[in-house]
């Protein structure tokens, strides 16, 4: 008897529980469809296919509502048809009948689940690439309709846009002038650092020769450290003026600035399955974003420690070579440099006021001796994405061909505005490269270990500002991405169980409620639905934002329906 019963509620509960999913995820996907249409991102023909895709992703949330729809309109019917009573007069205990509701609960639980974890995310990253532009297009789309464009805490604005032929410029795909822009730097923490602005700027998108593909691709199994962002935008601003906490910038000639973009699917881990956020969870540099500032930290660490081997080299031996990528050598003599943990320093004489020597020889086998007043060993550097390495360059000031000019003239040319013969104003010595091994060390080693082993730069008296940018970003970021990955990881097993616990409370309540309307038996069954649903992204976001203590919350959401439904049998039970 209970198994020829059990056979007639599964076929009649699957045949409706089918058909109100494919209804309500219908309506949900054409939801979803409705903004990118309007927007123009879609046409027509699109439009349908988008919504086909949709469909899978908004299960999650159409079958909970489904669930409990189909077994309330089963079991209400057979309860107004005494059909359950004939059953319990038979002997078939409440518990029996109940049964193809929990067999179906669990069912959908684990199916619910696979899906969530395997096809939905897939589904997702389809979406995202069929109606996104890559940041970098959507920037320029945002700037030439008048509008501010903001990412990864640099802010845009400009009065006037205008697309220039990228031709011009090269390795870019896309080129355009602004018009008196405005730039705003925000902090870690969204609040504002610095503002600029300028009389105009040039904005060049470069795409990377090794993007982003994935949690496989780069990050600590990356060979060479070389780049992988989407794209690096270079932003070139001439008579800029800025302000901030890191005090004033005014720049007469030009001023550089470069930040990276992913590309078109955003790393977020709603686009990964559980297998890969576990590995992503262990490695979260294998993130774009995460591993654009770990690049970052790595090369402003590896150049202070090279300009610190540089003077240790000058204090112990009285002398530092210094070597070109073109293989000429350059030997600073009788100087250190001086102290601190900035970019550049200063190189200062052994005796105050003498000028420093400084030998040039070339690969070719010329040599030439210098003298300047003064002079810069600089690691700063404004391409900073596209670096592979610490590279520096020795800029003198007030240089004179040593044994043509004495050191009187170099003096006098350094105290005047008028030119002096024989002594130049100004001379740089550029390209002058490591081989980084510290910058190759950092830059594939895993985010925990770049954080402990540059930790130092942030704190005491080698603290410098562009460090403890880098270090903070790093580390706010690696607390936010393993919070939502958690959040995405309990979110996921939630709505499964929800399948489950809506079929439960949809049976019970229709049996408590027999003598009721349908509609009436049917909302007593739909707002826990919905308070599990809202619940449980109500407890995704707490879980992001404040970490482990939103996971009870977002459990609720099942929890508190759960209860409902066993308070329910167990009146339905004493009658």
């Amino acid at each position: 008897m209970p198994a020829r019963l059990w056979k007639y509620i599964l076929a009649d509960l699957w045949r409706l529980l089918l058909l109100t999913t494919v209804v309500i995820v219908t309506v949900i996907a054409l939801a979803v469809t409705i903004r990118p249409l309007a927007d123009g991102k879609l046409t027509p023909l699109q439009a349908i296919h988008f919504m086909g895709l949709a469909t899978i992703p908004m299960l999650a949330y159409a079958v909970p509502f489904g669930a409990g729809f189909a077994a309330t309109l089963v079991y209400h019917r057979m309860a107004q048809d005494n059909e359950l009573a004939a059953a319990h007069a038979g002997g078939v205990g409440h518990r029996s009948v109940l049964a193809p509701a929990l067999i179906s609960g669990v069912l959908l639980a684990g199916v619910l689940g696979v899906i969530s974890d395997q096809v939905i995310p897939r589904f997702l990253r389809t979406m995202e690439s069929y109606v996104r532009l890559s940041i970098a297009d959507w920037m320029v789309v945002q700037l030439t309709l008048g509008n501010t464009f903001e990412f990864n805490g640099t802010v845009i604005g400009a009065e006037v846009v205008e697309k220039l032929d990228p031709e011009n410029v090269e390795g870019a795909k896309t080129v355009i002038a602004l018009g008196k822009p405005a730039f705003l730097f925000l902090d870690s923490e969204g609040r504002a650092n610095t503002a600029g602005t300028a009389r105009r700027a040039f904005l060049a998108v470069r795409p990377s020769d090794d993007p982003w593909d994935g949690p496989d691709a780069g990050g600590g199994t990356g060979a060479g450290g070389e780049t992988r962002f989407g794209s690096v935008v270079t932003i070139v601003a001439e008579d800029y003026r800025g302000s901030g906490a890191g005090g004033t910038i005014a720049s007469e000639d030009t001023f550089r600035y470069d930040f990276a973009v992913p590309p078109a699917i955003v790393d977020d881990p709603k686009f990964f399955t559980f297998s890969q956020l576990r590995i992503l969870r262990e490695h979260p540099e294998r993130f774009d974003f995460i591993d654009e500032f770990r690049h970052r930290l790595a090369l402003r660490t590896a150049s202070v420690e090279y300009l610190r081997d540089v003077d240790t080299d000058l204090r112990d031996d009285q002398t530092a070579a210094l070597t070109t990528g073109e293989g000429d050598t350059i030997t600073i003599e009788g100087a250190h440099l001086s102290a601190g943990p900035a970019l550049r320093r200063r190189v200062i004489p052994a005796t105050p006021g003498v000028p420093i020597d400084i030998t040039i020889r070339r690969a070719s086998g010329e040599t030439e001796r210098v003298s300047a007043a003064r002079a810069i060993l600089n690691t700063a550097a404004p391409d900073e994405l596209t670096r592979k390495g610490v590279e520096a360059r020795l800029e003198l000031e007030h240089v004179a061909t040593t044994g043509r000019s004495a050191a009187e003239s170099i003096r006098l040319a350094s105290e005047s505005t008028q030119p002096v013969a024989g002594v130049r104003r100004q001379r740089s010595v550029t390209g002058i490269v490591t081989d980084s091994p510290r910058y190759a060390e950092l830059r594939t080693g895993s985010l925990d270990t770049v954080l402990a082993e540059t930790a130092y730069l942030t704190e005491g008296a080698t603290k410098f500002q562009g460090a403890i940018e880098a270090h903070d970003k790093l580390g706010a970021m690696r607390v936010d991405v393993l919070r939502e990955i958690n959040a995405n990881i309990h979110e996921r097993i939630a709505m499964s169980l929800a399948g489950l616990v809506m079929v439960l409370t949809g049976a019970v309540v229709a049996i408590r409620l027999r003598d009721a309307l349908t509609l009436t038996v049917y909302l007593w069954a739909f707002f826990p639905a919905l308070f599990s649903v809202l619940v449980i992204s109500m407890g995704k976001q707490l879980t992001h934002e404040f970490g482990f203590i939103g996971v009870p919350t977002l459990y609720l959401g099942v929890l508190i329906p759960l209860g409902y439904a066993v308070l329910t049998y167990q009146q339905i039970r004493r009658r």
